[in-house]
């Protein structure tokens, strides 16, 4: 499998599944795990994006520490691929607007925790994959990939 199949293959997840978990470290060093609704976008190969209130504990996680990993995974687990990389908090509208376009009827969630506020400020993380592994029960097989040369 190559690294553009791996991640068109997170791509049928994500549309079966519709989230994912976002592991980020906490300023003691420990991890802390969030289910997410991630996105690969079209022309912006190579990354997986999500959308968070500004406000949020991960924010500050992720300025102070970068690195993530990503669990994406059939509802069943028959699959489970786990992506690592770099992640960025960019306040940027029109890449907010194309992810909101891309994955919007499935932030219920973000919508539901959010209505309360009169006007959230969203934020959208940006994470540069740079490896990635993937389990299949099936065959109990994993496949460890690099990611960092894909345009995928």
């Amino acid at each position: 499998m190559t690294p553009t199949e791996l991640l068109a293959e997170v791509d049928r997840i994500l549309d079966e599944s519709k989230t994912a978990l976002l592991a980020t470290v906490d300023p003691d060093g420990r991890p802390q795990l969030r289910w997410m609704t991630p996105r690969r976008l079209r022309d912006r190969p190579g990354h997986l994006y999500t959308v968070t209130e500004i406000g949020a504990a991960k924010v500050a996680e992720l300025r102070r520490d970068p690195r993530v990993t990503w669990l994406v995974q059939r509802p069943a687990l028959t699959e489970i691929i786990t992506l690592r990389g770099q992640a960025t908090v960019l306040d940027e509208p029109t890449l907010l607007r194309e992810f909101l376009e891309a994955a919007g009827k499935e932030l219920f969630m973000i919508w539901h925790l959010h209505r309360a506020h009169e006007r959230p400020q969203f934020v959208v993380i940006e994470t540069a994959l740079e490896e990635a592994s993937r389990f299949q029960a099936s065959t109990g097989e994993t496949l460890n990939l690099s990611l960092q040369s894909s345009a995928a």
